[in-house]
């Protein structure tokens, strides 16, 4: 969505304003995968940022620990 403007100007935006209309948070990795995170709160201040995460993986899912920006 952020290609075309729909959701915000840059990737926060367009983060916020998804989860804002009933989307969830999630992480994708490296290799492009996507996970679910557990904790819907523990990201918001991150959305659209890179991070890392420490946590544990239970099928698709993140259990999360900690949540730290990367520079």
């Amino acid at each position: 969505m952020i290609g075309r403007g729909g959701m915000g100007s840059n990737m926060s935006a367009c983060t916020r304003g998804c989860v804002a209309r009933g989307a969830t948070y999630g992480f994708v990795d490296r290799k492009g995968r996507l996970s679910q995170l557990d904790d819907q709160e523990k990201p918001a201040p991150f959305a659209g940022r890179r991070v890392r995460l420490l946590g544990r993986i239970e099928g698709d899912t993140i259990y999360v620990e900690k949540i730290d920006p990367i520079r």
